[in-house]
C-alpha cells in the first residue's frame, strides 16, 4: 500500500480516539473509540453532515458509548498504561481510508475518508451506523 499520510484533523481525531481509550481504561484502540471521537467534534463536516442528514446523533454517541463500556479494561494502579495497541477493527478502518483517499486521488487522508471506511468495515461500529436514527421533522 502507498504511504500516505494524514491531515492534521484526522491525526488530532485518531489521538482523541486514543486518549478515550487511556481515559477508560483499555489499551485497545478500536474502531468505536474513533467512532466516538468523530461524533463529539461538533465542529466536524462528518458532525455537520449528520445534522443535516437529521440523524440523532446523541443516540447514536450513547449506543457507541455503550459498546465501548463492553471493551475489557486493564487496570495498573499507579502507572502509566503503556503501549496501545490497534484491534482488526481499527487497522481495517485506517487501511480502507487510505483506500479512500488513493481512490479518490487525494494526497492525505481526512476525516471524511476516515469517516467512510467506518461506513464501509464490517466492525461493530460500521454496525452501529448502519443502524442509524433519526429525528422526526418539526
Amino acid at each position: 500500500m502507498e504511504n500516505i499520510n494524514f491531515t492534521n484533523k484526522a491525526q488530532k481525531t485518531v489521538m482523541q480516539a486514543q486518549n478515550l481509550a487511556g481515559d477508560m481504561g483499555q489499551q485497545h484502540i478500536d474502531a468505536l473509540h474513533l467512532l466516538f471521537a468523530i461524533l463529539s467534534d461538533n465542529d466536524s463536516i462528518v458532525f455537520t453532515l449528520l445534522n443535516k442528514l437529521n440523524v440523532d446523533i446523541e443516540d447514536l454517541q450513547k449506543k457507541v458509548r455503550i459498546a465501548l463500556g463492553q471493551i475489557p479494561t486493564i487496570s495498573i494502579e499507579g502507572r502509566p498504561m503503556g503501549q496501545f495497541y490497534l484491534t482488526q477493527d481499527m487497522d481495517k478502518v485506517i487501511g480502507g481510508a487510505k483506500d479512500e483517499a488513493i481512490n479518490m486521488g487525494d494526497e492525505f487522508v481526512s476525516l471524511e475518508h476516515l469517516f467512510l471506511s467506518l461506513l464501509n468495515t464490517n466492525s461493530l461500529a460500521g454496525d452501529i451506523l448502519q443502524r442509524v436514527t433519526y429525528l422526526r421533522n418539526a
